[in-house]
């Protein structure tokens, strides 16, 4: 209830506060902190990955044929997905490579760290 009620005067309050400076500083604030909240996400996948691999070659060790085929179903799945998802980033955010080199170059640059991570790994 109560809680609520400051909520929205806070929100409400934020559009009456003047315009100098405010913006470009929480701008920078809302940079950090959306940077540290992907920062987070990606430690939280890489650890869920990592447990749930853990597990299944587990089971994999202890004789389960089934594990193993999940743990390679799954693993061609998301290669197939990222090959997807690039060849749409090429074809949505790179229609005319000789306008859209930037975005080129980071897709490509991308692909190439994708597939050299994969090597290593």
């Amino acid at each position: 209830g109560f809680k609520l009620l400051i909520l929205a005067g806070l929100v409400v309050a934020a559009f009456f506060i003047p315009n100098n400076g405010f913006a470009q500083t929480f701008m920078v604030i809302g940079l950090i902190g959306g940077f540290m909240f992907i920062l987070v996400q990606l430690l939280l996948s890489i650890d869920f990955v990592h447990s749930w691999n853990e597990s299944w070659i587990d089971h994999v060790e202890s004789g389960s044929k089934k594990h193993g085929y999940g743990l390679l179903f799954f693993t061609f799945l998301f290669y197939a997905l990222s090959i997807t998802g690039i060849v749409l980033f090429y074809v949505y955010y790179a229609p005319d490579r000789n306008i859209c080199r930037l975005h080129t170059f980071f897709i490509s640059f991308n692909l190439c760290l994708c597939f050299i991570f994969s090597i290593i790994s």
